[in-house]
Parts: C-alpha cells; sequence; structure tokens
C-alpha cells in the first residue's frame, strides 16, 4: 500500500512539473479515464449497500417462511459438506496461491514493459486504490451493520498485493 501510495505522490509531481507533450498526453488520459468511469461510479457507486440490503432483507423473508425443521436439516447439510471439504480447500489455497501470485506478477511485469502501459497504469492505479478501499469499506461497514451476507464477500487483501509487487519489483532490480 505505501508503494501505491508512494507512486500516487511521484505521479503528482510528475504531472505538476512536466512540460511538453508528457503533460497534455497525461491530461488527455486523465480526462478520457475521468469521462469514462465517472458516470458509471457515478450510477452504481451505492449499489452495493443497496444489494446487500435487498439480499439480507431477502434471506429474512426466506427464514420467516420456510419450517425451522427444513433450515435446520439444511443448516445440517451444509455444516456437514463445509467439514467434509473445508481441508481440503485449505490444502489447495495453500499449494496454489504462492504460484497464482509468481504468475501475476510475472503478467504485470510483462505488461509494464509494453508501451504507454506504465503511464496508463500511473494514471490508472490511483482510482483502482480508491474504488478497492471503498469495496472494503462498504464490506466492512455491511458487516458492522449486521448484514449477513457480508460474511460472503471477500476483502482485496491491498497490503498483501503491494507487498508482493514491492518484493517482486526490488528483486528484479
Amino acid at each position: 500500500m505505501e508503494a501505491v501510495m508512494r507512486g500516487t505522490a511521484a505521479y503528482g509531481y510528475a504531472k505538476e512539473r512536466s512540460g511538453g507533450p508528457l503533460r497534455s498526453g497525461i491530461l488527455t488520459l486523465e480526462e478520457t479515464v475521468k469521462s469514462t468511469i465517472g458516470p458509471v461510479y457515478d450510477k452504481f457507486h451505492l449499489v452495493p449497500d443497496e444489494l446487500i440490503r435487498k439480499v439480507d432483507e431477502s434471506i429474512t423473508v426466506v427464514r420467516s417462511v420456510v419450517p425451522v425443521a427444513a433450515r435446520t436439516t439444511v443448516s445440517e447439510m451444509a455444516k456437514t459438506v463445509y467439514s467434509t471439504y473445508e481441508p481440503t480447500a485449505r490444502m489447495l489455497y495453500s499449494r496454489y496461491q504462492p504460484k497464482a501470485e509468481q504468475c501475476a506478477v510475472s503478467a504485470w511485469q510483462r505488461l509494464i514493459g509494453l508501451p504507454l502501459v506504465p503511464r496508463v497504469a500511473d494514471v490508472v492505479l490511483p482510482k483502482v486504490v480508491y474504488c478497492t478501499e471503498k469495496y472494503n469499506e462498504t464490506v466492512a461497514a455491511a458487516a458492522e451493520k449486521g448484514y449477513r451476507v457480508s460474511e460472503y464477500l471477500p476483502l482485496v487483501p491491498t497490503e498483501k498485493i503491494a507487498k508482493v509487487f514491492s518484493q517482486k519489483e526490488k528483486k528484479g532490480e
């Protein structure tokens, strides 16, 4: 996360200090991203909270309609399935997570070598960080409000992502 914040600060500094074609290119790209993403964000930025509320209300309605015996049976079945497959899922996750991280870093390093990708990344990355933080905050707020569906929404591990990419960049230097 610190690497992202420093990158954002460096981008702001470079944007202010640069002149000529680089600055006009950055401003054009920035305006394009804002004009493309802005309306979408304005239209949908409250959707997660509303969606969570609707799903939670639906669960409450289902609980009031379905008999307790049926809910208990389904709950017991779900617990049995979970307890049966949870160790296997944990083992697979621990086995393949490092490889997935390695592939993501490798793909990023190849992408960043393409023309214009570093510039686009510098422009888009602050928005991605902002949206990711908003998503994590929304999920956390939903959990605090007691919405049951929030238990199933994963948080984006921004600190871990920043740490993995910053370590790989240092190794590559």
